[in-house]
Parts: structure tokens; sequence; C-alpha cells
């Protein structure tokens, strides 16, 4: 996968998290950063709540990349 991931809110569609790869380490996928401005408290729910996408979505890409599978996820 290149380029990354973002999480947008969408009552505003600002961008509250966002992913990026890191290819050239070997025991990391990548790096994701919450984009929090004064004000905004999502809460640790949220946080873990955008965690768990994150991973699903990885394991998702991972199985269809094993597959051989032409599905391409953004």
């Amino acid at each position: 996968m290149q380029g990354g991931m973002k999480l947008v809110r969408a009552r505003n569609g600002r961008a509250v998290a966002v992913f990026a790869n890191v290819n050239m380490a070997l025991k990391k996928k990548g790096k994701m950063r919450f984009l929090m401005r004064v004000g905004d408290a999502f809460g640790r729910e949220f946080e873990l709540m955008a965690v768990m996408s994150l991973v699903a979505n990885l394991m998702a890409q991972r199985r269809a990349n094993s597959l051989g599978s032409s599905v391409m996820f953004f």
C-alpha cells in the first residue's frame, strides 16, 4: 500500500486522524497521529475506535493482497 489513510469528521470534513506508511522499517507498518485542536475532546473511546478501525483496514488489505485480489483500499 502506498500513501496512507485519514479519518475525516463527517460534520465538517476535517481530518481528525491520519495514518502514514513507513516503508523503511521492518517491524512497523506505519504511524498514526491524531490531529486535535484546542477544544477538541473526542475521548479515549473514540481513540480506541479509531485504532481498531485502522487495524481492521490493515488486516483486510493484508488478506486481499495474500489472495491476489485486485481490490484497492483508500
